[in-house]
């Protein structure tokens, strides 16, 4: 699934409107965040939860012990959150205890701090006849530069959250609003902050036993939620191109991959042609979309995608390059999945 973020300080009621018409189904936001305005919280929780609910998306708020004086109630009033409509929680800090989560798991939907879990505490919650399959675990996200989780620690955890039963949520950073009061990115991954959002997620789930992906800034494009929900829900890549005068993509055209994955080369499975003249034969840079031309055989009309970068060839003609920000795509892209092209020729507003 998708989820994005919202904060009150951005709240933006269009903004979540339209990231549930692209394929959003949830909204993470926080009730202890330091440099939040408690009274704009108190003010605007409310009309956060009825616009939500209305349109579909399911709120999940990220609770510490902080959350209960924000909100006017007393210490532990779980029963208190229930009353203002509060169903979905993500416990932080102190409310790691076994016996809690199992409790609170008759009335709310529970989600983990994938930081305070190892394998002892998951072992307990077996132990007392928690069902781990309805527990999600949530990564935190890193609002400071260079404190995100590296790669081989993240993929470590996630694999011991599997062994138990458990779905994982990450977050991936914004592209648009980011998020105060450092305005660097929230992510999971430090080596996702500056990547693409569609790239970032790709990685998660492909390689990162990730199975829903958050947009952890204010934020993204509307462009961009959607080729996430493309992705994660159909499996289909959407990748913006400048492409060469008489190119012979069809931008309304979803196009298959052959199932022989090739290491440096993703081939789509399209019809060949038998008489196409050499033309634009430039270096085959990592991210350049190439046609074979007649000089290939009868490979001629064979469309290409390189994954590294190649040397000339006077049999492929160069017809088009993926943007720059998306070219890392083509690391996670494999035959179980679909392609579609946007062209960037035309310059255009974000939607």
């Amino acid at each position: 699934m998708l989820g994005i973020s919202s904060y009150f300080k951005d709240l933006s009621f269009e903004y979540l409107s339209q990231a549930r018409i692209r394929g959003a189904e949830y909204v993470f936001t926080s009730l202890h965040i330091p440099e939040e305005d408690q009274g704009l919280v108190r003010l605007h929780i409310q009309p956060f939860l009825y616009h939500v609910q209305a349109i579909g998306l399911l709120p999940v708020f990220d609770i510490s012990m902080k959350t209960f004086e924000l909100l006017g109630l007393e210490e532990n009033d779980f029963d208190g959150l229930l009353e203002k409509g509060i169903t979905c929680i993500r416990l932080d800090y102190g409310f790691d205890q076994p016996e809690l989560v199992k409790q609170l798991m008759v009335s709310f939907n529970v989600f983990l701090n994938a930081s305070t879990l190892d394998e002892r505490l998951l072992k307990q919650c077996q132990e007392i006849g928690i069902d781990m399959g309805e527990l999600t675990v949530m990564h935190n996200f890193y609002p400071k530069r260079d404190t995100g989780l590296g790669w081989d620690v993240f993929c470590q955890k996630n694999h011991l959250f599997k062994a138990f039963g458990l779905r994982v949520m990450a977050f991936v950073a914004g592209d648009s609003l980011k998020r105060f009061p450092l305005y660097e990115g929230l992510v999971t991954v430090e080596k996702h902050r500056q990547i693409h959002p569609l790239v970032a997620a790709m990685e998660l789930l492909e390689k990162g036993e990730v199975d829903d992906v958050v947009v952890g800034d204010s934020e993204a494009k509307l462009s961009t939620l959607s080729a996430l929900s493309e992705f994660i829900n159909n499996r289909t890549v959407v990748l913006p191109v400048w492409s060469e005068s008489g190119c012979p993509l069809d931008f309304s055209t979803t196009y298959m991959i052959r199932r022989d994955d090739s290491e440096r080369l993703i081939r789509l499975n399209v019809r060949r042609s038998e008489d196409i003249g050499p033309r634009h034969n430039n270096i085959r840079c990592k991210g350049a979309i190439t046609q074979d031309n007649r000089l290939a055989g009868r490979y001629c009309g064979e469309i290409q995608i390189q994954r590294v970068s190649l040397e000339n060839s006077p049999s492929s003609n160069v017809i088009a390059f993926i943007r720059q920000d998306m070219v890392d795509a083509v690391d996670f892209i494999s035959s179980s999945m679909l392609l579609r092209f946007a062209s960037m020729n035309e310059t255009r507003s974000d939607d």
